[in-house]
């Protein structure tokens, strides 16, 4: 995360202070320099700081989001890690957790140092999710052990369930002794087929192909 674009001495002004942790909210002023929370006061701030008029809004922690897509590598006319990360800050978000369906998809250590490396230069703090087998195929795990000392955080096939019990169990297991979460896209393809609806009543009359809700 790259500190150095934000100013550096801010005081965040009449706001509502919410406390997730500790259950606490109260009405305050919040000093921040360097990107550390220096003060939580009424107090008025160094006349140095930078005023941000906060009436009516709330002062927060930042959020995570544990499920993006940004397109890099790949698909950069859709989305890179700078404009995703720029758009996550905006909305509040100063943690996100990218998936691994990026075009090629990040599954090997180089991959997930890429990500970790071009992260340096953007506003949030950005977490790979490792691909759980190699393209995501669902054929051949991924070097999970070696991805997570490059920073992989979790891994997933992210849209593509694994449908083969024996790589899912390995996977399973993998992830277990490495303490590491799996995500599983939890859908059956067979059952799912061509459907663009719930099976029932409305799906017969309309001639829709659907898939049950199972």
């Amino acid at each position: 995360m790259k500190i150095s674009r934000l100013n550096k001495n801010i005081a965040l002004m009449g706001g509502t202070i919410l406390d997730p942790i500790n259950g606490n909210e109260k009405k305050g002023n919040v000093h921040i320099v360097d990107g550390k929370i220096k003060s939580i006061a009424n107090k008025k701030p160094p006349k140095s700081a930078t005023i941000i008029d906060c009436k009516g809004l709330i002062i927060t922690h930042g959020f995570c989001d544990i499920h993006s897509h940004f397109r890099e590598p790949g698909r950069e006319d859709k989305e890179t890690l700078e404009s995703g990360a720029i758009a996550a800050l905006a909305g509040g978000f100063t943690r996100v957790c990218v998936m691994p369906n990026t075009d090629p998809p990040i599954d090997s250590p180089e991959s997930i140092r890429y990500i970790v490396d071009r992260s340096e230069e953007c506003p949030v703090y950005i977490h790979p999710i490792g691909a759980i087998s190699k393209n995501q195929h669902g054929e051949e795990l991924t070097e999970m052990a070696l991805m997570i000392s490059e920073g992989a955080v979790a891994f997933s096939d992210d849209g593509l369930p694994v449908t083969d019990s024996r790589i899912m169990r390995n996977a399973l297991e993998y992830a277990n002794m490495l303490g590491t979460p799996l995500i599983n896209h939890a859908e059956d393809l067979c059952l799912k087929q061509d459907g663009v609806m719930h099976e029932g009543t409305i799906s017969t009359q309309l001639g829709l192909p659907s898939s049950p809700d199972l």
